[in-house]
């Protein structure tokens, strides 16, 4: 017989139907409530007696069992009671019972819910979203019944400790990721953090078309202070500053601690005009707020560098390179002011020809690519080029000569990154078909992203077309710091390969590691190759290392007919060198 409502069938109780669908609190945690959905009387007394099996010979009932006949009453029963499981019978017919437990299972998840069936087993893809699985009454025992539900419901409860330890992760995580891009001392964003920004105002700037400026901000005399009243004075003035700089700075300006007594500041949105006014209003803050540090009266003042910045500088390494000798001639003229990038173009009267060098690379104006044909050896048709950076101020024309100037000023990345976008320019200029190869340093594929490098490629060449060029010589340490940058490189399609293999640094790591699509031998490899056996058997093995890692060979430095004839014997299918002329 139907019943309507909830029925109590608690085994320390007559059977009643509540006033509402709430079940009995239970004051002993040691028993189990369990919630029956079912409109069929007999059901509800043979899953009674089931239960009253399970809980023969334990001297007192473990379990609590409670009736309603449809979802809705169980759901209600749900909300406002402490039940531990849920069984689905037929609330509205057999054929419908999977979906009744799938949708009390998805109003209450925390819940463990079972679909009854009288019938053979159910396939796997018929089970109920959100439940944990159907229960056969056929051939069901009260012991069995009380193995299966403990089971049950230890499987939920070691899902909900999955689910808390996962939260809890989540959260770590989060916490973590937050404290990787904020300095601790100041709370400001670090070099990291501001990097992510940098990328996200640039490409604001290049979707509205609008102006972005960033300000320099470096302490007068710093050093002084750490000397004469200890680091943790410093440190007090560093987050002082920090402190000053938020109260100075508009809404979205983002202020970061790049290292030392160094503040970068962007400023989306913002020509340079508007910065300067920014800028003097943050100088003044600083300058007129003294501090008491260990009984004496800091005056602490800044010198101040402003630029506007474009996608020519997306890395902060960059963008630093440009700024300090902005800062640097605000010092010169004696301190606690602002100095614009745009004040710089006739240079201080006082500048050395090193400087006019280094002013030079900083603006890219004396860079130039040329380009050395990469043949095939077989035929010696050309089958590609590899692009070479030159610069026209001697005595730093050859790039090891004005690379070395360049990372002594901590302009490396910066010319690098220029040397690229020269090459990218010449390569435009090629025919369809022909291969591409750039040089990089580890250095600028760190701190470029690599994201901006991949969107400087020309749309009209293939990304097959292009090869980047990493030098092993340069490669420090534990090359696995390459690998997200590469990889990003190789799923856009474009080629990577080590250049300088057999240099007399390498290492198996860096190309076990990086897995590149195309080895470079070094010329101390194929000079004068044809008449030195040792030679021909070294570079054996390094072919061997390179077949195996289904990368194509290329030989540089070859310049004898001697030797191009040993490679082309040895397998060798391209090369390069001044045997087909010096690169122009």
């Amino acid at each position: 017989m139907e019943t309507q409502g909830l029925r109590s069938h608690a085994r320390t109780a007559d059977d009643a139907v509540p006033s509402t669908p709430s079940l009995p609190s239970s004051r002993n945690r040691g028993r189990r409530r369990v919630l029956l959905v079912d409109r069929d009387e007999s059901t509800a007394r043979f899953v009674r007696g089931l239960f009253d099996d399970a809980s023969a010979g334990s001297g007192a009932s473990s379990w609590e069992f409670h009736v309603c006949s449809d979802v809705h009453q169980a759901r209600e029963a749900l909300a406002v009671s402490a039940v531990d499981l849920a069984l689905v019978g037929s609330p509205t017919g057999e054929e419908h019972r999977g979906q009744a437990a799938s949708e009390l299972a998805t109003s209450a998840p925390e819940r463990t819910v079972l679909a009854l069936h009288a019938g053979p087993d159910p396939d796997d893809s018929a089970a109920p979203l959100g439940t944990v699985g159907w229960l056969p009454l056929q051939g069901l025992t009260g012991p069995l019944l009380r193995r299966l539900l403990d089971a049950a419901l230890e499987r939920r409860s070691l899902q909900d400790e999955l689910a808390l330890v996962r939260n809890q992760l989540r959260v770590a995580h989060a916490q973590l990721a937050k404290f990787a891009q904020i300095d601790p001392l100041t709370g400001l964003l670090n070099r990291r953090g501001l990097q992510q920004v940098l990328s996200r105002v640039l490409l604001w700037a290049r979707h509205d078309e609008t102006s972005t400026a960033a300000l320099l901000v470096d302490l007068d005399d710093f050093r002084n202070v750490n000397e004469s009243l200890g680091h943790g004075v410093g440190d007090v003035l560093l987050r002082e500053t920090a402190q000053v700089l938020r109260d100075s700075l508009r809404s979205g300006d983002y202020a970061a601690r790049i290292g030392g007594d160094e503040f970068l500041v962007l400023m989306p949105r913002t020509d340079a005009r508007e910065a300067r006014s920014v800028a003097e209003r943050t100088r003044l803050c600083l300058s007129k707020s003294p501090l008491s540090l260990e009984g004496r009266t800091v005056h602490a003042t800044a010198s101040i560098g402003l630029t506007e910045i474009s996608d020519a500088t997306p890395s902060v390494d960059e963008l630093l390179a440009r700024m300090r000798m902005v800062v640097r001639d605000g010092k010169l003229s004696g301190k606690n002011r602002v100095a614009a990038e745009t004040d710089r173009t006739e240079g201080p009267r006082d500048e050395s020809e090193r400087e006019r060098f280094l002013a030079a690379f900083r603006n890219g104006a004396t860079l130039r690519a040329v380009k050395q044909g990469i043949h095939t050896l077989a035929d010696e048709t050309v089958a590609g080029y590899e692009f070479l950076s030159r610069a026209d101020c001697p005595p730093f024309s050859m790039p090891q000569d004005f690379f070395r100037l360049c990372f002594e000023n901590n302009l490396l990345t910066l010319v690098d990154h220029q040397c690229f976008r020269r090459g990218l320019e010449a390569a435009s200029a090629l025919a369809p078909g022909m291969h591409c190869h750039i040089n990089l340093f580890p250095s600028t594929m760190i701190d470029v992203p690599v994201g901006h490098l991949i969107d400087s490629l020309p749309t009209d060449r293939a990304p097959e077309q292009y090869c980047i060029e990493i030098s092993e010589q340069q490669i420090i340490g534990d090359p696995s710091y390459l690998s997200e940058p590469v990889a990003a490189f190789k799923k856009h399609g474009v080629k990577i390969a080590i250049d300088d293999v057999g240099f007399g640094r390498s290492c198996l790591e860096s190309l076990a590691r990086l897995e590149p699509d195309v080895v470079k031998i070094d010329r101390k490899c194929v000079n004068g190759l044809a008449g030195d056996d040792a030679s021909k058997r070294f570079l054996e093995r390094l072919l061997a290392v390179a077949h195996a890692l289904g990368s194509e060979v290329v030989a540089e430095g070859i310049e004898t007919r001697d030797d191009l004839a040993a490679l082309v014997e040895m397998g060798v299918e391209y090369g390069q060198g001044f045997l087909w002329g010096r690169p122009a």
